[in-house]
């Protein structure tokens, strides 16, 4: 006998005859109008389930950096790897489609069994799922900050990191040129720095002392002196300004004692020259060239610009080269100024609202001015052996302290001698106060590029090897730099860094959800 007869009959029998026979053949029917509600329940739970399975599959697959051949098999894969195991009848029906406009359409049809309403002749329910991803390209203005120091010449993964890095940052552009239009292309920017930032010989109108008498035998190689005080990292430009928001001071290592072989860049004697002035050929890019350009990076300024070829060009012709130490906040107020459209650089887009600003900001190591590894013990107590050694940091647009009598301790700075002169008012007492100088500086950096006024910065960092790892304060700062955490990215070896940049780029491009 069926369990349902069974049940009628003790139903008919435990009532003594009380119950009716309609009754009783209702029962069931009772029984599946209340079961309906649970089984219509699961049913909705299951396909909500499958629809951020199918929502999930469909923003994978349109993501940029996904190749058009792999775009349906990777949607399939993220969809069943979301999927659970549910009460369904048959397979579930997957179609993954790539529409003409590059959207991608994730469909899905199931039928979940039923438990009790099956008992009204309710034996299903069908489901039917669909999930519509599309790329939306905002104009985007690009700015790479890219560390060229001596520490990038270090290995990663069996080749120098600055390799690396080239091959990761150009992959970016190639991601994001797939998926611009001729009407709506980004542009890009190249900023290079190690200390300082060459701005380029042609910008030689919005800096002052490119011909002081300190350049004879040579002549201006392209990098300049942050301005001082609150105008360090400050976009603001007036020609004829005297508030310190007017010309950049051309860079000059001032000439240091020459009584010993300490100091970096030794004098002839006095003041007013070098011992001895190097100049670099065409297509030499060292930095330790003794004479007013010494740690110049030579690299200068890519500006903004809509040509993929010239960024690319611009990116394999760096080289990393040995210089005196990383200070990021000149990069990234030089990042700031060229994708803004105030002087001196005016490629960048007037109105923010209408495009995305993007600074990718990337360092290998601790900022450091690397005297605190001890390269200048003795440089602080000798004299020139004609005239007595004295820096005024005046006389080149800097803030701080004259140093008179005996050479400075640190290594020179675009913002002067830090731990000596003093020109952030914090009174160094040790390297460990320098880096505290360099870090908040930086950090201002950071936050001006952020927040000032008709700028908008989006910024993403990336910390590369484990120079910059967990644990240092270069770690910390990529980290608070960031627009936020989901900017910031750690890349231990050249896999993380290359997808770094891919991620970047998926992020450039937004994708998503039209269903």
């Amino acid at each position: 006998m069926r369990p349902l007869n069974i049940f009628r009959t003790f139903l008919l029998r435990r009532q003594g005859g009380n119950i009716t026979l309609l009754a009783a053949l209702c029962f069931p029917m009772i029984i599946g109008a209340v079961g309906a509600g649970i089984d219509f329940y699961y049913a909705y739970n299951v396909k909500m389930e499958l629809q951020n399975a199918a929502d999930a599959a469909a923003l994978a697959a349109a993501r940029p950096s996904v190749p058009d051949s792999e775009r349906e098999d990777l949607a399939a894969r993220i969809f069943f790897a979301e999927t659970g195991h549910y009460h369904l009848i048959g397979k579930i029906e997957l179609t993954v489609e790539t529409a003409e406009d590059g959207s991608i359409i994730v469909g899905a049809k199931a039928a979940v069994k039923n438990r009790f309403a099956q008992l009204v002749g309710f034996r299903k329910i069908d489901l039917d799922i669909c999930a519509i991803a599309s790329q939306s390209f905002e104009k985007s203005e690009i700015a790479f900050v890219l560390d060229v120091s001596g520490s990038m010449r270090r290995w990663m993964d069996g080749e120098p990191r600055l390799n690396v890095l080239k091959r990761s940052a150009k992959n970016m552009i190639d991601i994001l040129e797939r998926h611009a239009s001729a009407s709506n292309r980004p542009a890009y920017a190249i900023v290079p720095f190690n200390m300082n930032v060459n701005i380029g010989t042609a910008m030689s109108a919005y800096v002052t002392q490119i011909k002081h008498p300190l350049f004879a035998g040579t002549q201006w190689a392209g990098c300049v002196l942050e301005r001082a005080g609150d105008n360090a990292n400050s976009d603001k430009y007036s020609a004829p300004a005297t508030d310190g928001t007017g010309k950049w001071h051309a860079y000059i290592w001032p000439p240091e004692p020459n009584s010993t072989p300490w100091c970096t860049n030794e004098s002839n004697g006095t003041m007013t020259g070098y011992k001895r002035v190097v100049n670099n050929p065409p297509g030499v890019y060292t930095a330790q060239t003794q004479g007013p350009n010494y740690n110049c990076v030579r690299h200068a300024i890519t500006p903004l610009n809509e040509n993929p070829f010239l960024a690319r060009t611009a990116i394999d012709k760096l080289t990393a080269e040995y210089n005196m130490g990383t200070i990021i906040a000149p990069g990234v107020s030089w990042g700031m100024r060229v994708l803004s459209n105030a002087e001196p650089f005016t490629e960048g887009s007037a109105d923010a609202s209408k495009v995305h600003k993007i600074m990718v900001v990337l360092t290998d190591g601790e900022q450091t001015t690397e005297a605190s590894s001890g390269s200048r013990y003795g440089c602080d107590w000798t004299r020139n052996t004609v005239s007595k050694y004295e820096f005024d940091p005046a006389d080149f647009g800097l803030a701080g302290d004259p140093i008179v009598k005996y050479g400075p301790e640190d290594e020179f700075s675009p913002y002067g001698y830090i731990r000596d002169s003093d020109p952030f008012n914090s009174r160094p007492r040790s390297w460990r106060d320098v880096a505290d100088d360099l870090y908040n500086v930086s950090i201002e950096a950071c936050d001006y590029a952020k927040s000032a006024a008709g700028s908008g910065v989006e910024i993403f960092t990336i910390a590369v090897s484990n120079d910059a790892g967990p644990g240092t304060r270069t770690y910390d700062l990529l980290k608070n730099c960031a627009s936020d955490e989901a900017h910031f990215f750690y890349a231990a070896d050249s896999l993380a860094l290359g997808a770094a940049f891919t991620k970047i780029a998926d992020e450039v491009v937004n994708v998503h959800l039209t269903k």
